[in-house]
């Protein structure tokens, strides 16, 4: 482009394009590609170390219900269902999301709590948890031969809970302290056990008292780490 309107600067009849004009303008638009795709690579990372915008407190609330319900292995995931069963996936949808939202008006009472994307097919709750967690984090997407799985890699809890920790200590909204964090777990872990039926009645249940007393405990400790300043 630099090329050609430099070729008709200088000339007022037809265009002409020196072979030195196109290998300069390669040269500037090759340029242009590598610091576009550095700036997009860049921005990946920024995103997997935290340091660009943190998990929205509903994303949150999302990956701790997932390890509440254990879903840490293929064997445990949790299932997508497409439009195929959707009775099945609108129950399952209801009973997972139901303690997210306790869990988000713990912690944000007066946030707007995004209706319409609370789906465990789609929205942005699943996505979001995605692109920051990076691998350890598996969402397939259902297929003809069933559906997709969401589930935690076993190597990937650690990871899960630090990114909780971190994610609910930074940015510009309002902190929870160690207690009130610690009361909207206990209110995302009451209004799942209310649903359990549901996920069990689906095969979806792997929830069990001993985990989520663990679960519970790690998160506090890391999150109480972040906010006097130590490593989670």
């Amino acid at each position: 482009m630099h090329a050609l309107q430099n070729s008709l600067a200088r000339n007022t009849g037809d265009a002409v394009l020196l072979e030195e004009s196109v290998l300069e303008s390669t040269a500037v638009l090759l340029d242009r590609y590598v610091s576009w795709s550095r700036h997009r690579v860049n921005g990946v990372v920024r995103l997997l170390e935290g340091v660009d915008k943190p998990l929205q407190v509903q994303a949150a609330g999302a990956l701790i219900a997932l390890l509440i319900n254990n879903n840490v292995g293929r064997t445990n995931a949790i299932s997508r269902q497409d439009s195929r069963d959707l009775a099945r996936r609108d129950a399952v949808d209801q009973a997972f999301f139901k303690p997210v939202a306790a869990f988000t008006r713990a912690i944000a009472p007066n946030s707007k709590i995004k209706s319409g994307g609370a789906k465990l097919i789609s929205g942005w709750p699943m996505g979001e948890i995605a692109r920051r967690f990076g691998s350890g984090f598996v969402a397939n997407s259902p297929k003809d031969s069933g559906p997709g799985l969401i589930y935690i890699e076993p190597e990937g809890v650690e990871r899960a809970i630090e990114l909780i920790a971190k994610d609910l200590a930074r940015g510009h909204r309002r902190r929870p302290t160690v207690s009130e964090l610690a009361l909207a777990i206990d209110e995302l872990v009451d209004v799942f056990r209310q649903n359990r039926s549901v996920l069990a009645g689906y095969g979806e249940l792997h929830e069990n008292s001993t985990n989520t007393a663990a679960i519970r405990g790690r998160i506090l400790v890391a999150y109480g780490d972040q906010l006097t300043g130590q490593p989670a």
